[in-house]
């Protein structure tokens, strides 16, 4: 992510996962979506530049885009059909994150796998980080763990403190902000760190 990778996480994480309820569950197949439709829409982008249509990149791509969603939603219906209801319109903000980060449209003049090398990384780093987001905000919202299974999710209680329980405030948006907003700072603190570390020795 050349491109302010604190401002490109904020954009995303704010699309994907602030608004999605905060279940580890539903993070891991939202994560899964926003890794297959990177993947698949990427290599659509290779192959539009192969067939020398660059000029169509754009909209091609957005169309792809949607397919991708679909199909994704029909896998998942397959598989459970629970799921696929309650994260439906989240599943669409999966496709958006992965417009907003830059995956789909980012630099391809290194080659086709280059760019998709390079669009799974960065794809597979927010991943880690919204799979750490939403295991805490399960944690700290409902003092569970959850999986996802064929009926819904599976949920194992937690100990958790007192002043965790009863409390809409930890299942909440202003929470998942709040909570977002100390993670990123701590990101941006990490990144520094690692931007003068390669200026140093590189």
């Amino acid at each position: 992510m050349k491109k302010s990778p604190v401002f490109v996480f904020i954009a995303g994480a704010l699309s994907l996962l602030v608004p999605t309820t905060g279940r580890f569950a539903y993070g891991i197949v939202l994560v899964l979506a926003l890794l297959f439709i990177t993947f698949f829409t990427s290599l659509c982008r290779a192959l539009c530049h192969k067939l020398a249509l660059d000029e169509f990149i754009v909209p091609v791509s957005l169309i792809f885009l949607s397919v991708c969603t679909v199909l994704f939603k029909q896998i998942l219906i397959l598989y459970s059909p629970i799921l696929a209801f309650t994260l439906d319109f989240s599943l669409y903000l999966a496709s958006l994150s992965s417009l907003i980060l830059g995956f789909v449209f980012s630099d391809y003049s290194n080659g086709t796998l280059s760019f998709l090398g390079t669009n799974m990384k960065h794809a597979f780093l927010f991943s880690i980080f919204a799979l750490f987001f939403y295991f805490f905000r399960d944690y700290f919202g409902y003092g569970t763990f959850t999986l996802p299974v064929r009926e819904g999710i599976k949920a194992f209680l937690l100990p958790s403190f007192h002043f965790f329980e009863h409390s809409f405030f930890w299942s909440s948006i202003p929470f998942a902000l709040l909570f977002l907003s100390l993670l990123l700072s701590v990101f941006t603190l990490v990144n520094r760190k690692f931007d003068i570390i390669r200026r140093k020795y590189y």
